[in-house]
């Protein structure tokens, strides 16, 4: 059980309700949401793809559009260096297709563009030419705003994502050396780049110029009470992170940096023309990376995804199509559960087990068969991630055991695929409710990823002892980071000592929107609750709590009888159904500690009412066409 905390914001709740037609919970929910003022609230309830910032407004991205015109124009090579994981695929295929489209629909008289996917073991797919003989670009102005490009002789564009054992995350010496070999003039990062100054100092000296487009953390030492911060001497760095960066929402993903660049370059529109638009198409890449990167769902992020789902549900690309016939979600409206727990893992789990290379094939796949092929691979390779995921949990519980734990989780599995590490260190810090760090060998020393709780900046900590580690990034709430095996003690023992995180900041916490009589919720007041969503990471579902709510009847049910339904009586004259998902066994030994042995029995049988204090949220079931009221029970007590 959590710790209920009652969130306590004043306002005037009544007035908010009549001036946006709502219902005035609604106008609470909107308040504890930190909204204030009516032009946040009115963006929040109805904004659209018209309310995003400019990508104008992130700094040096007319610059950085500026260099990919002249690489175009010289007909030279640009590689897009992307990542392993949903963000880094999603923002190197809206990269990969945006060049794509450029150059095809610039191309001067008859002339394509020919996608060839690359044999190699690093790149998945070229844009490049059949002929020795394309014509060069010519970028010159006429009377419209656009320039016009004239190409008379075609660029090339590669896509590179690192192997996640072989290569790890970003950019590495490896990589610089395929692309000095590979005649790279261009090299254009995605989703990391801002921590790789040595790589790309490395290629610059090697005549490639590099354009960085990232969000995350911008590396810095501690002088003092100031930070220097290490920045790379790109040509262009575009990330929201850079200090002094106009863009008014630090927090977006590496996708919607890849959007931004290229709604530049393309200069669209504020709304996509249509579902079918190549504009269209990004957006929804970018949602799903928003979602599976688990950015916050505040500001211009909650628009992105509630407009991006929409358009992805209808993506004509083939390859998402597919993937979400073999998921089942083919013909359904996306939310962010679909997006972030049945999608993204399926991407997630080829960068984990295999090589993300087989989802962008997947993506740019122009055939239905090779399409669903690859689609289902992606699908079982994720159901084996789950096994090993269940697997390494146990191993890491076992191994943190029940005695005192420390401040900061510092958990060494050698034999854990060291790709899931991430994966298990989150299983491990929602158990126990601390910041978590799970460690496995690798090629080189050990390998691991930590994820932290809101109390404590693992980013911020891990820099502290950088000198134990032999490379490391992220940032506040998740990082990745390779070291000697010998120096796994030590790292454990100083993220440990001293650390002010208090029992307070272990306490598993519930934040309770208002308390509401199950009573007074409505199928229309749950369907004006729709206003609210997307709801995750930063913008929680509505949550409500009753005392003293009588429990008359349960009844176990699903295929492993292991979801309990439990008939409640509200109090006027009706009955509701409150609906429990997990740890049933936790709810019977709960019951029979208050109110004796037996008591559980008693319940599932209808002989005997008892009362408990319900954390809740109420939402609809619709079974045969018709719509009922039910309460999915958080907590208790």
């Amino acid at each position: 059980m959590a710790k209920w905390f009652l969130i306590r914001k004043s306002g005037d709740f009544n007035g908010i309700a009549e001036r946006f037609g709502i219902d005035p919970v609604t106008a609470r929910l909107l308040r504890n949401r930190g909204l204030t003022d009516e032009t946040q609230i009115e963006e929040f309830l109805h904004g659209g793809p018209e309310s995003m910032h400019s990508p104008m407004q992130l700094g040096s991205v007319c610059r950085a559009v500026v260099l990919l015109k002249e690489e175009i124009q010289r007909g030279g090579h640009i590689r897009i260096m992307g990542d392993y994981d949903v963000d880094g695929v999603c923002a190197s295929y809206i990269l990969q297709r945006g060049l794509e489209v450029y150059i095809t629909q610039n191309c001067a008289g008859d002339h394509e563009v020919d996608i060839i996917p690359n044999d190699s073991q690093r790149s998945s797919v070229d844009i490049t030419q059949n002929s020795a003989h394309r014509p060069v670009v010519d970028i010159t102005q006429d009377n419209a705003d656009q320039p016009v490009v004239n190409i008379t002789q075609t660029p090339t564009v590669s896509v590179v994502i690192p192997h996640r054992i072989k290569d790890g995350y970003g950019l590495n010496r490896r990589l610089i050396a395929e692309a000095i070999r590979d005649k790279v003039d261009l090299l254009l990062t995605c989703d990391n780049g801002i921590s790789a100054s040595e790589e790309i100092s490395l290629a610059k000296r090697n005549g490639i110029r590099v354009i960085v487009t990232d969000h995350h953390e911008v590396p810095f030492e501690q002088d003092g009470n100031k930070k220097r911060y290490l920045i790379p001497e790109a040509d262009c760095i575009v990330d929201p992170k850079l200090p002094e960066d106009p863009y008014p929402y630090k927090g977006v993903c590496g996708a919607v940096v890849a959007y931004k660049l290229m709604a530049q370059l393309f200069e669209f529109p504020s709304v996509p023309e249509s579902e079918d638009s190549l504009q269209a198409e990004l957006l929804g890449f970018s949602a799903l990376a928003t979602v599976c990167d688990v950015m916050e769902l505040t500001g211009e992020n909650r628009i992105i995804v509630k407009e991006g789902l929409k358009l992805l549900s209808h993506t004509p690309n083939p390859g998402m199509r597919a993937l979400l016939e073999v998921t089942g979600l083919l013909g359904k409206q996306l939310g962010y559960y679909h997006a972030g727990f049945i999608v993204g893992p399926c991407i997630n789990a080829c960068g984990r087990l295999d090589s993300a290379d087989r989802v962008l094939k997947l993506l740019n796949a122009k055939d239905d068969r090779e399409a669903l092929q690859l689609a289902s691979e992606c699908k079982a390779l994720n159901d084996s991630r789950k096994e090993l995921t269940e697997k390494g949990v146990k191993q890491g519980l076992e191994q943190i055991g029940a005695g005192p734990l420390d401040k900061v989780l510092v958990v060494y599995l050698p034999d854990t695929h060291e790709s899931i590490a991430g994966i298990i260190a989150g299983k491990l810090k929602e158990s126990c409710h601390r910041p978590a760090i799970v460690l496995t060998d690798s090629l080189e020393g050990v390998k691991g990823s930590g994820r932290s709780t809101e109390a404590y900046n693992m980013y911020e900590h891990l820099s502290a002892c950088k000198d134990l580690m032999t490379k490391f990034g992220g940032h506040a709430g998740a990082a990745g980071l390779s070291m000697p095996k010998e120096n796994i003690g030590e790292l454990r023992r100083r993220l440990n000592e001293g650390c002010e995180l208090t029992e307070e900041d272990f306490t598993e916490k519930l934040y309770i929107d208002m308390a509401m009589p199950v009573s007074y919720a409505s199928i229309a007041l749950v369907k004006e609750f729709e206003l609210l969503e997307p709801c995750g990471n930063g913008n929680p579902k509505p949550m409500f709590a009753e005392k003293q709510l009588m429990l008359s009847k349960g009844t176990l049910v699903g295929k492993n009888r292991n979801v309990l339904k439990l008939t409640v009586e509200p109090g006027n004259g009706g009955r509701a159904e409150l609906v429990l998902f997990r740890e049933v066994d936790a709810f019977r030994a709960f019951l029979e500690t208050k109110y004796g042995e037996g008591a559980y029995e008693e319940l599932l049988e209808g002989s005997r009412s008892v009362p408990i204090n319900a954390a809740y949220y109420p939402q609809i079931n619709v079974f045969r066409g018709r719509e009922e009221l039910e309460f999915i029970l958080e907590d208790y007590c």
